[in-house]
């Protein structure tokens, strides 16, 4: 193997290493937040429902 081959191939490797990192890390981040961004998403839909409905009263 020439120098340039090896090089290329490290470099090769490292794309590989660094991708996967990054997905293997998103999925982590995924698990960690997923729930709790569930909750306070559910939560912030009925409030937006209860004051809709508040403003339609109170303005006609």
């Amino acid at each position: 193997m020439t120098i340039h081959s090896l090089k290329r191939k490290r470099y090769v490797y490292l794309f590989a290493a660094v991708t996967s990192f990054l997905v293997l890390g998103l999925v982590y981040a995924w698990s960690l937040f997923a729930t709790p961004y569930q909750r306070n998403r559910i939560k912030e839909i009925k409030d937006i429902r209860t004051q809709g409905f508040k403003n339609k009263f109170v303005c006609p």
